[in-house]
């Protein structure tokens, strides 16, 4: 990209950037501190929360965690391992696990200081957020009115507020980290070597946090052309060799661990190719006016050509593209910006084909990408508070009042549904009422909570929302199971498992149900598979040799007994008891 030098500003932007924060350092170091006091007041009221949505079964369910000597197992699986051992994975993130294993450690399962913990590492983040920024825009004031936006926008609600959501943080840190020791190799050329070789080292951790800082490459290639040497592109792009080491050994390391790059979940892949504008309009809308969030957002795909979502959104683009581009050439911050925002939003686009229908949008994919944003307009506001016409000055000084203020009483307010998951599901139920999923997660925590009339209304409506959702079949066939409707839950149960196969405990409930209504040999085949996916699942041994002995393989049955005493010796009573009375015999 060639930036043009028609103005004085644009002049300023497209030269070298000179230290951060060399001009109005003061400032802009107050700034900073207003940013990272009023974070962690908009943030404060999350100490008082509870583990919500994913938290219980990856925090506190999870036996990874309750050692350092399975440490080393973190780093050859993927993230729910533990829970679906038969299951290939698409998460790998072995420091991330280190970060949750870590505060189980120190913290036990004391939810305020795991909260405590997640906002230290958004604080860190917002902290980087202002070096970087300074890098970029030689400006302090700049830094430090990024620093404050980044820090309190809205849209970071479900990465901070949710304990599990920390891994945007973690693995922003370490992008902002190794943008920083890149940029600064660019004005050391007698150690540039060493700056470079921790860059790739800081990139690497990065990717192992989390798979979307896998892009920054892009960044830093795109800061070289735009700012640094301007080189040509190739020459930014061959300039870059020290991350592509560093990418290499991370595809190498998640392609042996998860036995391949990605694993689809089998959508038609016309259906998300047609649904790509749309999902990016919902990211751009959710970027730019955080109001109304949500777990889920409702985005059902576009399954035809002619439907008029795939049209009007397609144009849309095309506009902001070309509106884009022009803006560009003559602006390298808004140019940085822009690619920024969309190539840190590329891996959540090009993982669509790894999600569930309704489950295409999510905040906390725009914890990163939302620093481009926050650039941008840290950048234009304080230029303009020296502008000569005083409208636009007063126009400017207000908006740097009270879009902070806006959005640190936005983040106050849409943080309250966190607190706990009856709270949560019921606020996005509410918000998203057409979301299947909003409707089912709401419906299993009412089971927990005992209302089974109400948790039923809402799994039937959730059914008929998406009728192909494992989960809620899942989870509606136990409900039913609670109800004495063991061969109604059987049914559930089998339409889950031909969705997706993978999870024992599915088997294993379903077994149970099977057992209930006397299909014994039913009941076998399932607590098999259960054990076939998952050797040490609770119980399962058990319910195999009951289903085995009311068959009359009496032997089997024993050897079944044995197998559950040894693998769970603590709650193997009722094993225990059966073998006694068959040996007795």
């Amino acid at each position: 990209m060639t930036v043009s030098n028609s103005s004085p500003i644009t002049n300023e932007l497209t030269t070298a950037p000179s230290p951060a924060g060399s001009s109005d350092l003061k400032l802009g170091r107050q700034l900073l501190f207003l940013a990272l006091g009023a974070t962690f007041l908009a943030y404060l009221a999350t100490f008082r929360f509870g583990f919500v949505f994913d938290d219980p079964l990856q925090i506190v369910r999870n036996p990874t965690l309750t050692s350092w000597r399975f440490l080393p197992t973190l780093f050859v699986g993927h993230v729910w391992k533990f829970a679906l051992p038969d299951f290939a994975g698409n998460y790998y993130r072995p420091l991330f696990m280190s970060w949750l294993l870590l505060n189980r450690m120190l913290w036990g399962l004391n939810p305020a200081l795991w909260h405590a913990s997640a906002l230290a590492l958004h604080l860190l983040a917002t902290y980087m957020a202002f070096v970087v920024a300074g890098q970029i825009t030689g400006n302090g004031v700049q830094a430090g009115m990024t620093a404050l936006l980044f820090g309190l926008h809205p849209i970071h609600i479900e990465s901070v507020a949710w304990v599990s959501g920390a891994t945007d943080p973690l693995m922003a840190i370490f992008v902002f980290a190794a943008l920083w020791a890149w940029i600064r190799g660019n004005s050391s050329p007698s150690h540039v070597a060493a700056w470079r070789f921790l860059s790739a080292a800081l990139y690497l951790f990065g990717c192992l946090s989390k798979e979307t800082a896998f892009v920054l490459p892009v960044l830093v290639i795109a800061y070289d052309h735009l700012f640094g040497e301007k080189r040509s592109l190739t020459r930014s792009i061959v300039g870059a060799w020290p991350l592509s080491i560093a990418a290499a050994v991370y595809l190498v390391a998640r392609i042996l661990v998860l036995r391949g790059f990605e694993h689809p979940i089998g959508l038609p892949v016309s259906h998300i190719l047609l649904s790509v504008p749309t999902v990016l309009w919902g990211y751009v809308r959710l970027l730019v006016w955080p109001v109304g969030l949500s777990v889920f957002y409702a985005t059902p795909p576009v399954t035809s050509i002619h439907q008029w979502q795939f049209w009007l959104s397609l144009a849309t683009g095309i506009v902001a593209l070309v509106g884009a581009w022009w803006l560009g050439r003559r602006s390298g911050i808004f140019a940085f910006s822009v690619i920024w925002i969309f190539a840190f939003l590329a891996p959540a686009i090009l993982g669509l084909p790894l999600f569930e229908l309704g489950d295409w949008l999510h905040d906390r994919y725009l914890y990163v990408p939302s620093f481009g944003l926050c650039l941008l307009i840290g950048h234009m506001l304080p230029i303009g508070w020296k502008c000569k016409t005083p409208l636009l000055k007063s126009i400017s000084v207000a908006l740097s009042v009270l879009i902070p203020v806006g959005m640190c009483l936005a983040t106050s307010w849409q943080e309250q549904p966190w607190a706990n998951e009856l709270l949560l599901f019921t606020h996005s139920a509410s918000q998203q009422p057409t979301s299947a999923l909003a409707k089912g997660y709401l419906a299993a925590e009412l089971r927990s909570r005992g209302d089974r009339e109400a948790a039923a209304q809402e799994f039937e409506a959730a059914l008929e929302l998406d009728p192909n959702n494992w989960k809620n079949l899942a989870d509606y066939a136990m409900l039913l199971y609670y109800q004495g409707s063991f061969q109604r839950s059987d049914e559930l149960f089998t339409r889950a498992l031909a969705i997706d196969p993978h999870d024992a405990t599915t088997h294993y409930n379903q077994g149970l149900s099977r057992f209930k209504y006397d299909n014994y040999a039913g009941a076998e085949a399932s607590f098999r598979e259960a054990l076939q996916r998952n050797p040490d699942q609770p119980k399962a041994h058990y319910w195999l040799g009951r289903s085995l002995e009311l068959q009359g393989n009496v032997g089997a049955a024993r050897a079944e007994y044995r197998s559950e005493i040894q693998l769970h010796p603590e709650a193997a009573v009722d094993a225990q008891q059966r073998l006694q009375l068959l040996s007795g015999q």
